[in-house]
């Protein structure tokens, strides 16, 4: 009788091990697996030199991986960060060519720019991926 009681505890306590180390790996795997939600590899610009209150339009040529939506951010940057309001998106899985815009603020300072773009996926509950693409050089007169 005290073997099989022994026996008992000795497979629930390798149970348990095995369960813990299933329950490690697992985590691990959410936060060292390499997502790449967003490829970009491509952003133009049509012009070079833009006024204040005028509409950047920009062409973006990506690839995106997931369905998660992401945050965007964007800002002006020339040594300076002005930053835009962010907001909530969640493009189309699959590669795409896209232009979008962006409004140059009245209030923002006669300089050379560049616009740029975060966008913050949240892949799981541990886990957040940035994504970051930029423009080319542009002026603000």
């Amino acid at each position: 009788m005290d073997i099989t009681k022994s026996r008992i505890k000795e497979v629930i306590g390798l149970g348990t091990l095995f369960i813990a180390w299933l329950i490690i790996l697992h985590f691990a795997w959410l936060m060292l697996y390499p997502y790449e939600p967003l490829i970009v590899n491509d952003v133009k610009i049509f012009n070079n030199t833009y006024s204040n209150g005028d509409i950047i339009i920009y062409e973006m040529d990506y690839c995106k991986n997931s369905d998660h939506s992401a945050e965007i951010t964007k800002n002006f940057e020339d040594g300076i960060v002005f930053q835009l309001k962010s907001y909530t998106t969640n493009a189309p899985i699959g590669c795409h060519i896209r232009n979008a815009t962006v409004e140059i603020p009245k209030t923002l300072p006669k300089g050379i720019y560049r616009l740029c773009v975060n966008a913050r996926y949240n892949i799981n509950f541990m886990r957040q991926i940035n994504v970051k693409y930029v423009t080319p050089e542009f002026e603000v007169i």
